[in-house]
């Protein structure tokens, strides 16, 4: 089984994406930035370099994909614009 896992660096989609990956899926993990040290490693888990809000790089990782797990989210409250959470957890989740 294969699955699209977003937010792979965040404490949830990390913690998920290696409980996925022990029981035997290929996780595409879907990340903005591939030097994060955030990354989840494993075997089993193949980094994806994309954003959520950019069709072309989630099509490329959810290609051949069972399920998706959407766990990505703009979470910074020092942030003085809408734009940004607007955009990772509104437009990022039309994405799909």
């Amino acid at each position: 089984m294969k699955a699209l896992l977003t937010g792979a660096t965040g404490y949830v989609g990390h913690q998920l994406a290696l409980r996925l990956a022990t029981e035997n899926f290929e996780v595409h993990a879907l990340i903005r930035n591939p030097d994060s040290d955030k990354i989840p490693k494993h075997k089993n888990i193949v980094v994806f370099e994309g954003d959520i809000c950019d069709y072309e790089s989630v099509v490329k990782a959810i290609e051949g994909c069972d399920y998706v797990f959407h766990t990505a989210a703009f979470t910074n409250l020092k942030c003085k614009t809408i734009d940004n959470f607007y955009n990772a957890n509104v437009i990022g989740t039309q994405t799909y």
